[in-house]
């Protein structure tokens, strides 16, 4: 009995409070004189017991109601962050809607400056074993791309048209170093040949030994060599490298456009012609 009593102290407590309790509660019922004394002696030996019980429901009370506002407060954060994602991608998406359209109105305006007809590309791959030598548009000889049209942006030319399939062309870069162009000095009007170098950079070569060249000078087509129309942008001069004795000297370039972030370019596909020029061959 002793070894029943300690193994299960709390218990027994419990149990002699709560028939002590109906006990008390009997007496008073029949003679409420009589258990005065008693009700208080009782009372007093098991108050601890009373106090400990309402403690321990009172703090399992609070934990319950705890955990309720801490899983609820969990349900909140994870709804807001689920409407922060969704404003987020929202935004990017609306940022890039305005970036692309900003592109594409300086494409359209450059487009309308242009004495050719034109189509707007977008680039939809990249040679990955020559990250300097091609890149894919979604343009082809259905749209009336043929060989060597030239490819350019707002900001300069990019290259021209190497194959051309139906519905895709694939672009040689200004900065493949199979790549030549024929360009002059804007400022000083010297021509010579721009030409890749297979890096993000190219070079101007055959240029007059005592031709007006400086580093910072822009360089555009010259219009020789069939291919690029005259007056289009292509680089600025980084540097200027001359040998003494030698006839001619190179210049280091750096393209205008950014061959890695080409995504929209347009396509030269022929001259426009004025409005004259189209009634006399209609006449004719």
């Amino acid at each position: 009995m002793p070894a029943f009593v300690r193994k299960h102290g709390t218990l027994v407590l419990l149990i002699t409070y709560i028939t002590s309790s109906i006990y008390l509660l009997s007496l008073d019922i029949r003679n409420p004189d009589r258990t005065l004394i008693v009700e208080r002696v009782v009372m007093a030996a098991f108050a601890p017991l009373q106090s400990a019980c309402t403690a321990v429901c009172e703090f399992i009370g609070d934990t319950f109601h705890t955990y309720v506002d801490f899983v609820n407060t969990n349900r909140l954060n994870a709804e807001l962050k689920r409407k922060v994602s969704r404003l987020e991608a929202e935004k990017a998406k609306l940022m890039e809607a305005a970036i692309q359209n900003e592109r594409l109105r300086r494409i359209v305006k450059l487009d309308e400056s242009r004495r050719f007809e034109s189509l707007v590309c977008s680039v939809i791959g990249v040679d990955p074993s020559k990250l300097f030598s091609s890149v894919f548009i979604d343009r082809g000889s259905s749209d009336g791309l043929t060989r060597n049209t030239p490819i350019i942006t707002y900001d300069g030319v990019v290259g021209k048209t190497v194959k051309v399939s139906s519905h895709v062309a694939r672009v040689q870069l200004l900065t493949d170093a199979r790549s030549s162009i024929a360009v002059l000095v804007q400022r000083s009007r010297a021509p010579g040949i721009l030409q890749g170098t297979g890096t993000n950079l190219c070079e101007m070569i055959y240029i007059d030994a005592a031709a007006d060249i400086r580093t910072g000078d822009t360089l555009l087509t010259s219009g020789f060599g069939g291919v690029f129309p005259r007056g289009l942008r292509v680089g600025r001069v980084r540097s200027v490298v001359k040998k003494r004795g030698a006839l001619t000297k190179s210049a280091k370039v750096s393209p205008l456009v950014n061959v890695h972030q080409l995504e929209e370019v347009l396509a030269l596909v022929a001259e426009r012609k004025s409005e004259l020029e189209k009634i006399e061959r209609q006449q004719w």
